[in-house]
Parts: structure tokens; C-alpha cells; sequence
């Protein structure tokens, strides 16, 4: 379908790794708010 439309796909493509970034940002962002809270507070999700 997109085959004759190389610019269409390559922003398709490039708006997807857009929002990939975006949740792999937020995913880090969590990953980061709970080894700090374990450095604060050692019982913290054990």
C-alpha cells in the first residue's frame, strides 16, 4: 500500500520511533524513581 509513497513510510517509521522513545523515557524515568527510593528507604519493595 505504501509501497509507491517512500516518504510516507519513512515518516511513518520515523513518528513510530518517536513514540518509542518517548515510553522507553518514561519506562527509564520509573526504573530510576525506584532504585532511588530503594537507596532511601532499603525495605521499599522487598
Amino acid at each position: 500500500m505504501l509501497s509507491g509513497r517512500p516518504f510516507t513510510r519513512s515518516l511513518f517509521v520515523l513518528v513510530e520511533l518517536l513514540h518509542l522513545h518517548r515510553l522507553l523515557i518514561i519506562h527509564n524515568n520509573r526504573y530510576d524513581y525506584r532504585i532511588r527510593s530503594e537507596k532511601t528507604n532499603p525495605n521499599f519493595l522487598r
